[in-house]
């Protein structure tokens, strides 16, 4: 106990220690809080637009979008906060881009024979043409992640954080009126979803990087492509296999109940329960997981044992934080779901609730998955994720 309030009053004096770990982490956990606030103020309104079968194929449609997005830069993308050089930072972003690129169109060609296989197979029909349009958005998706691990390098937390919220919120307002004016579909919510990813992109490009246009445009060889290839192999090889595998844990349980039901309502239920459950993974994910991959890159090689102790003192505060939001779920789950989002909802309580020791597991082991990149460990980062 002695040595867990150590911890916590260690955390707050580096809260207010410019640059520190502790007080990027906060910018980047505040950005990421503030979008859960803004998530919780608007789910209660959205569950009375959008029923069970419109997010269920919002859902089943997302999805397929995600998992198609992991592949297409051979997850060389989550290399980039390791180059020390400038000149080996832009060969890895061009091969980031172009790997992206020439895969995205090899799915657009097959997109056009799958398509309908995929709309019947998992009960899309409500989704209309938007099935055509899985491989440029999966597109827009793998660029936001670039971007953002673009950011991440740059320690542009703080920008982060200020550009952040804007998005989310607009994306929320137009979901409440297009549902109300226009239609409860799932259109709305797709609509919206790419708002974010095309926001951020546009937005952090114009705002919070540095250097875009140099780095975007700079005259990168084939030889120094080909060096990056070799010098991030493993990427392709281990990290895409391990990401995959975590995407479709995540996804497929979703993906395979309207073979079971014949319809998206299910799904619908599952997910709402996930992302409820998934809000603080995402916190971890995209607030202190991220500042730790940055602070663990530049300790790795010159001080492990400072790496060591900031190791400890996160697997600590995430604990902290994820044991109030196990007790209460595992608790209250079906009577908050039904009191928050109506009682159409009550059944994704009941999964919340059957799912949130898992969750809380993930939340646990989430970010220190980044040791194994900044380890140069990818084939043990596959391993650990079959396991």
């Amino acid at each position: 106990m002695n040595k867990l309030l150590q911890h916590l009053f260690h955390s707050f004096k580096m809260l207010f220690t410019k640059g520190s770990f502790v007080q990027n982490a906060t910018l980047m956990s505040t950005s990421s809080l503030l979008n859960i606030a803004l998530q919780f103020l608007f789910f209660p309104i959205l569950s009375r637009i959008y029923d069970p079968a419109a997010y269920g194929a919002f859902a089943l449609f997302n999805s397929l979008v995600i998992i198609v997005s992991t592949g297409l830069t051979l997850n060389y993308h989550r290399a980039l906060v390791l180059p020390q050089g400038e000149a080996e930072f832009r060969s890895l972003l061009r091969l980031c881009i172009r790997t992206s690129l020439i895969l995205s169109a090899v799915v657009f060609g097959l997109s056009f024979f799958l398509a309908d296989v995929l709309r019947s197979a998992f009960e899309l029909e409500s989704v209309h043409y938007w099935i055509y349009a899985i491989p440029p958005l999966a597109l827009i998706f793998s660029r936001d992640q670039i971007i953002v691990q673009w950011s991440i390098r740059q320690k542009a937390f703080r920008k982060f954080a200020q550009v952040e919220v804007p998005i989310v919120l607009s994306s929320k307002l137009f979901n409440v009126g297009f549902g109300k004016l226009v239609s409860a579909g799932p259109d709305g919510l797709i609509i919206a979803n790419l708002m974010i990813f095309f926001g951020r992109i546009v937005f952090f490009l114009k705002y919070v990087l540095q250097n875009s246009k140099a780095a975007l445009f700079a005259t990168v060889s084939r030889a120094e492509l080909k060096e990056s290839r070799q010098q991030y192999r493993a990427y392709p090889r281990f990290v895409m296999p391990s990401q995959f595998l975590n995407m479709l844990s995540n996804y497929f349980p979703a993906l395979l109940l309207p073979f079971f039901f014949g319809r998206p309502d299910e799904a619908g239920y599952l997910s709402y329960a996930l992302i409820v459950l998934d809000l603080p993974v995402r916190l971890l994910d995209s607030g202190l997981s991220a500042v730790f991959l940055q602070k663990a890159t530049s300790l790795w090689d010159t001080a492990k044992d400072q790496l060591r102790v900031q190791t400890e003192k996160l697997f600590f505060g995430v604990m902290l934080l994820a044991l109030p939001v196990l007790i209460v779920t595992a608790a209250f789950g079906r009577e908050i779901y039904t009191f928050v989002f109506s009682a159409q909802w009550t059944m994704a309580g009941q999964v919340a609730e059957i799912l949130v020791m898992y969750y809380f597991l993930r939340y646990l082991a989430g970010g220190f998955t980044p040791l194994f990149q900044v380890a140069k460990k990818e084939k043990g980062l596959l391993v650990f994720q079959v396991v």
